[in-house]
């Protein structure tokens, strides 16, 4: 079909030219039964660090559109290009002003550049993060990973239809009668390398949203056969989005199973249901009835925490029953945690100081996520010594990580979880981040400033 649109378009005849598209485009609505679609024109990658030469096929960043240009000649720093249209004109630009394009199946000989690291993770195996057009980062990793990477995760545009990712020189949007197409030869391109890197007991996940899930579930059976396909629906977004008759809360998950890769069971099943439902960790306030200062004295005291590292270093004595916080001030460089209720009533601890020391020593004391204090009651530190409780690691702050041991749960094909709230732990976690809500918005591109110098008709 690529090269079909391409003979159309040399046709100098407009009246011809429309009417064999508009045959084609009858044909093309005859489609078969089952997955259908073109193989589009190939894609195009930006080279911003390429020399501008005669002959070059370039782009203009600055302009509107993706057009492409041939440069017919430079001379210092200006630029003469020529439209690939039916009726070329030339330009006169800058040369800064233009960027050098390779479509696929031109040579390119892609290259990894070290720009920076970060280390924080000490013995860990280290993560590599590649900046780069995703399809020749794959091809790229071909040299040195195929048949070698256990797991690979891709979150691709879901062809929603606003004008917010770019295919085939132009946008892909909502009217386009071809944009399913036009997104299945795009993915298909990277479903094939990816394949490729996977082990043959590999596996791939890919999420989607109802735009292309069906497609996509046909797409994956019909690019990996020999996979074990199964889906997942995610709930994203509880509250809902009202977009067509019934108000949208999920996403979803294809995973793809090679040669003997499985799902195991784990503590809980993504849809609520855990295999133990007593938690290890619990927080320090208690709460309820005789939860107030003046119910146990003794149990109101500060701990302190170090103000650099974040660790619980130490506690401080009970106050006298009539003594103000403000009596006790902290050392330079730590901070007080008193046990303050949401009304700003003073509550008090569940535990005594010594104790709270005792558990701080071995482990089981912890500054929760929200500047709260946790801890492991008794019940979880019988099960740590007898082995119910698995120590699986300790975490930077001195305390231990923990799970449940042998009580697992097979997952279920609905995952419905705090952690995959979008709007909790995407949205409003960069606003209270940034500090100001969509600081993201589409980047609007104005038109270049060039100087025509006329067309020449080709017959």
């Amino acid at each position: 079909m690529a090269l079909i649109d391409a003979l159309i378009d040399k046709i100098a005849d407009p009246a011809l030219r429309q009417a064999l598209r508009d045959q084609i485009s009858t044909m093309l609505m005859k489609q078969s039964f089952g997955l259908v679609y073109q193989q589009h024109k190939p894609e195009t990658v930006e080279l911003p660090q390429y020399k501008v030469r005669r002959g070059s096929k370039v782009r203009i960043p600055s302009e509107a559109t993706d057009d492409l240009y041939d440069v017919e000649r430079v001379e210092g720093g200006t630029v003469t290009i020529v439209s690939q249209s039916v009726e070329p004109e030339r330009w006169e630009i800058e040369r800064s002003e233009v960027v050098v394009v390779r479509e696929f199946g031109e040579p390119i000989y892609p290259g990894l550049r070290s720009v920076g690291t970060v280390s924080e993770g000490g013995e860990k195996p280290p993560h590599l993060v590649i900046n780069a057009e995703n399809f020749h980062a794959l091809e790229t990793l071909l040299y040195t990973h195929e048949n070698k990477i256990d797991a690979i995760y891709i979150d691709p545009p879901y062809n929603t239809g606003n004008r917010d990712w770019k295919y085939n020189n132009d946008y892909v949007d909502g009217v386009d009668q071809f944009r399913h197409s036009k997104w299945l030869a795009f993915m298909e391109r990277r479903l094939t390398l990816a394949r490729r890197l996977l082990k043959n007991n590999g596996v791939l996940i890919v999420t989607i949203d109802e735009h292309e899930v069906d497609n996509l579930g046909l797409l994956l059976r019909q690019t990996l056969p020999e996979a074990d396909i199964q889906r997942v629906t995610m709930v994203i977004n509880p509250k809902g989005n009202n977009q067509n008759q019934f108000s949208r809360v999920d996403e979803y998950g294809f995973f793809c199973f090679h040669g003997g890769a499985t799902a195991i069971d784990g503590p809980d099943s993504g849809l609520g249901d855990v295999a133990n439902s007593d938690p290890v960790w619990t927080m320090l306030m208690r709460r309820g009835s005789n939860s107030l200062r003046k119910d146990r004295p003794t149990m109101f005291y500060p701990t302190i925490v170090d103000t650099e590292t974040e660790k619980i270093i130490d506690a401080g004595d009970a106050l006298e029953s009539t003594a103000s916080r403000s009596s006790v001030r902290p050392r330079q460089g730590t901070r007080f945690v008193w046990p303050i209720r949401t009304d700003q009533s003073e509550g008090r601890w569940q535990i005594g100081r010594e104790r709270l020391l005792e558990q701080l020593g071995e482990g089981t004391i912890k500054l929760g996520s929200r500047g709260g204090i946790q801890y492991v009651p008794d019940k979880g530190r019988k099960a740590i010594k007898d082995g119910s409780i698995e120590v699986i690691g300790i975490a930077p702050d001195g305390s231990l990580r923990l799970r449940w041991n042998g009580k697992t749960i097979t997952p279920k094909t609905v995952w419905f979880r705090a952690a995959h709230n979008a709007a909790t732990f995407g949205t409003d976690l960069l606003t209270a981040l940034l500090g100001v809500r969509n600081q993201f918005p589409p980047r609007r591109r104005p038109r270049h400033r060039a100087h025509r110098l006329g067309h020449q008709r080709y017959a």
